[in-house]
């Protein structure tokens, strides 16, 4: 227990005191539009949208409140996001689960460095993520999680290809319902432009857990995205799109989830003033396939789903 307390408590001080010289120049930004990234000089960014995933079994509602980062100064950001979710169940038309998924966080943003004449930009980050979830109104999960951690990102150019590289690593202390504890995640994040708009998205994590009903655990996780969007005009795309997404239990809690979604999306977006805009996605049809499997559970499943999703976001 001392040795992971130390952990926490040196990546805290290299996140207040190390690399602190002044950042000289203004940190890069710039929004998604239609899966494209586009530059800009906006150094904040506020945004709200709704999400609708019909199923055959059930339908889910996510609601992102509000989700974006406010530039502090030439070295800090302050990050956050407020999200409701509910899973309504249509064997009893009855709302099933409510989740609140809340995050605020303090970014900040280092010097950039070079490793074999790549630059890299260096991140150090501390916040608090509170999540609670219910099922039938009893609440079953509840937990806040204060967290530090290192972020190192990169990116590589040859000919048409382009890669965004991301390495993350958080120390957390959890204060859950049923037990407290801690975890330690790593991560990895890779985002390629192929040419042609074809784009090839991987997220790669693994967490030592010890909280709650996990004991000396490990969750992996692995998540995959393959698409191609062809831009119709400024307001609409057409993106066909494959996710795969994979994640294990091991230790005292075993099991494994998977993921499988193909299908056509729809893409919107139009500014409504110079800094404001709205956007939208629709899926229809998706195929999606998922299975569930642990000690004592076994579920899997093949339908047909709808997804849907609206939003405004403010740049400013």
């Amino acid at each position: 227990m001392r040795k992971h307390k130390m952990i926490m408590v040196s990546l805290f001080l290299i996140s207040s005191f190390s690399f602190s010289e002044v950042y000289e120049e203004r940190r890069e930004r710039g929004i998604d539009k239609m899966n494209f990234y586009i530059p800009t000089e906006k150094q904040n960014k506020l945004t709200s949208f709704a999400e609708v995933d019909i199923r055959d079994d059930k339908n889910i509602y996510q609601w992102t409140v509000a989700e974006g980062y406010q530039n502090l100064n030439q070295t800090w950001d302050f990050q956050y996001k407020i999200e409701k979710e509910y899973h309504k169940d249509k064997k009893t038309s009855q709302q099933k689960t409510k989740i609140w998924d809340n995050e605020i966080s303090f970014v900040k943003y280092h010097n950039f460095f070079k490793i074999q004449n790549h630059i890299w930009q260096h991140k150090s980050t501390f916040g608090i993520k509170h999540y609670e979830g219910s099922t039938f109104g009893k609440r079953e999960t509840q937990y806040y999680k204060m967290f530090v951690g290192q972020r190192f990102s990169s990116f590589f150019r040859s000919t048409r290809i382009g890669t965004y590289l991301e390495f993350e690593f958080l120390a957390n202390k959890i204060f859950d319902k049923q037990r407290d504890g801690y975890s330690f995640l790593t991560s990895m994040k890779s985002f390629q432009n192929l040419g042609y708009g074809i784009q090839w998205l991987n997220a790669l994590e693994s967490e030592y857990l010890h909280y709650n009903q996990y004991r000396n655990g490990n969750r992996n996780k692995y998540e995959s995205t393959l698409r191609w969007t062809y831009e119709w005009n400024e307001n609409f795309a057409f993106s066909p799109e494959v996710l795969l997404k994979i994640e294990k239990y091991h230790g005292n809690k075993k099991g494994k989830t998977s993921e499988f979604v193909i299908g056509p999306n729809l893409l919107y977006t139009k500014d409504i003033k110079e800094n404001v805009r709205i956007y939208g996605k629709v899926g229809l049809p998706l195929f999606r396939s998922d299975k569930n499997r642990s000690e004592n559970y076994r579920h899997s499943k093949n339908q047909i789903a709808i997804y849907g999703k609206i939003g405004i976001e403010y740049i400013f």
